[in-house]
């Protein structure tokens, strides 16, 4: 494996940005950042030159569905045309997520991601790093383009065969906190380490601190799929989106692609939770990468990329997002202010964090994983490294 040496770039790590300084690979970690003049003597270095961009940790992205014209549900193929579509927009790990579906399907596509992982991965594509299953425990009436009968309460029976090895492979379940039997497992999912996530939920806010105590941790895409208060009588209860928002104890994924919330909304999300609390997420369907105007199915419910977004046919609710992980993170920059450490720790670092690997991604960092991507000054990607890979080049 070559050895890299990226110059003429501002690392951020992202605590601090670095500058005048060059970041060495030696293999699949990061080997030192030095002063640019303490490194003349390297040799032996494939040099890649930032052009005075940034050099930041890879992406990581907790939420994606497909790209391309194919779902994370479609099989093996499907999940490398993924990995490798995100590659190409910085994101060096990837969770691979479902929609609702039969059982069958979903045990599938956890068995697809074990082979993967256990394979070695994809070749000149993002790591996978496990499976995001998105439902299918959720309240109807908050389905948006989920497919809707395939959702079902939580039973034993079933999701305890999605579990059986525990956070190997399944690393966050999104569910409705709400529903019968969902405290249990809840409870369930933390004696496993994976990451109990809120959404597609009516749930208020009594009910909300229920399952914290039980073990909620997340609340995926906030402000979709999700209500806000309501009254009782003369009464404000909060619901989901408040209760996200005021609670410290959870962390919010967020989709930055300017449609799916406005910058007002972003800019709340950003004051509420601070940098520390919000991963951004590209929840990114089969309609990533295709022209505006293409059509396409998710399951049962038929979608058209429209006005840079995926809608469902008669346009009455988004199914996803079209837009890459790196387009988000320009996103945070240009429409809510955020100072580019804090975006980085929004798409990098959190995600890590959350999944228990911030020990060793997440940062740039001498002995973290050289999962990197250096960005020019229009926030254009041209190159991702995976563990010491160079794995695509603009």
């Amino acid at each position: 494996m070559k050895k890299i040496l990226i110059k003429n770039g501002l690392i951020v790590t992202p605590y601090e940005t670095k500058e005048q300084s060059v970041l060495l690979t030696n293999g699949s970690k990061i080997s030192d950042i030095l002063p640019r003049k303490n490194a003349r003597t390297a040799k032996g270095y494939e040099t890649i030159d930032a052009g005075g961009g940034f050099v930041m940790p890879g992406f990581i992205d907790t939420h994606v569905h497909g790209a391309l014209g194919v779902d994370a549900l479609d099989g093996i193929g499907a999940i490398r045309k993924i990995a490798r579509f995100n590659a190409m927009h910085g994101v060096t790990g990837m969770l691979p997520t479902t929609l609702t579906h039969p059982m069958k399907d979903l045990l599938d596509a956890v068995k697809n991601v074990r082979t993967l992982m256990l394979g070695g991965g994809v070749k000149n594509g993002a790591q996978i790093l496990g499976i995001h299953l998105e439902g299918p425990f959720f309240h109807l009436s908050q389905r948006g383009g989920q497919p809707p009968e395939y959702i079902r309460p939580p039973r034993p029976s079933e999701y305890k065969r999605y579990l059986r090895d525990g956070n190997k492979y399944v690393r966050i379940m999104t569910l409705a906190p709400e529903l019968p039997g969902a405290l249990q497992l809840i409870r369930l999912l933390g004696k496993k380490g994976i990451v109990a996530s809120a959404a597609h939920s009516t749930i208020l806010y009594p009910d909300f601190l229920k399952a914290v105590e039980a073990g909620l941790s997340s609340v995926t895409h906030v402000y979709s799929g999700m209500a806000g208060f309501v009254r009782i009588g003369p009464y404000r209860v909060p619901g989901l989106i408040e209760s996200a928002l005021v609670d410290d104890r959870v962390s919010c994924e967020m989709i930055a692609d300017a449609k799916h919330l406005p910058a007002a909304l972003m800019k709340l999300i950003y004051k509420m939770k601070g940098a520390d609390r919000i991963r951004l997420v590209s929840d990114a369907t089969v309609g990533a990468g295709l022209a505006e105007g293409a059509r396409f199915s998710l399951g049962s419910v038929s979608a058209v990329v429209h006005d840079g977004v995926a809608m469902l046919d008669d346009r009455t609710a988004f199914a996803g997002s079209v837009t890459p992980l790196d387009k988000m993170f320009a996103n945070l920059i240009k429409f809510v202010n955020v100072p580019i450490e804090d975006a980085v720790k929004m798409t990098s670092l959190n995600a890590a964090r959350v999944l228990g690997m911030d020990d060793r991604k997440g940062k740039l960092q001498k002995g973290y994983d050289a999962d990197i991507v250096v960005l020019n000054r229009s926030m254009e990607v041209i190159c991702t490294i995976v563990a010491g890979q160079i794995v695509y080049k603009g």
